[in-house]
């Protein structure tokens, strides 16, 4: 439900609609550059709920344009953070690698939005709230630095 949600979220911000009822803020084309990765579901599955949505709420190819892109978890894992003794561990490595693809993908230049869900599939935590609030922290602080 969370990553249904969230790609609805996503679709909205890369056509400047208010889909959920918020208008999202506008980037150069009109919409927002968003990259969706979803740590959970294949490939061919996201794109059956963005062909859904679209479907839904009207939306065509020329609304989004090249303004969004999706990923998944199941071809290109991603692991942030991990949980150790004194908290969360960040994962240097996979933080470099997403930098090289935001990078490659020119993604870099936009920097609209990155959509990461859910956070704490990524995140690779115990469903504990102190587990949360332990390495949701660091790896939100990592990647605003990208």
């Amino acid at each position: 439900m969370v990553t249904n949600v969230a790609l609805v979220e996503a679709v909205a911000m890369a056509t400047g609609k208010a889909l959920l009822g918020v208008k999202p803020a506008k980037g150069a084309e009109g919409g927002l550059r968003v990259w969706y990765h979803n740590g959970e579901d294949p490939y061919a599955e996201i794109l059956r709920r963005l062909l859904a949505i679209q479907k839904h709420y009207g939306i065509t190819a020329e609304d989004l344009g090249d303004r969004l892109w999706i990923s998944s978890g199941r071809e290109q894992p991603l692991c942030l953070a991990t949980f150790g003794r004194g908290g969360a561990v960040l994962n240097a490595k996979a933080l470099d690698e997403l930098r090289d693809a935001l990078d490659a993908a020119r993604f870099s230049l936009y920097r609209d939005m990155l959509v990461i869900a859910p956070l704490d599939e990524r995140t690779w935590f115990d469903d504990t709230m102190d587990a949360i609030n332990t390495l949701v922290d660091p790896p939100t602080e990592a990647l605003a630095k990208l």
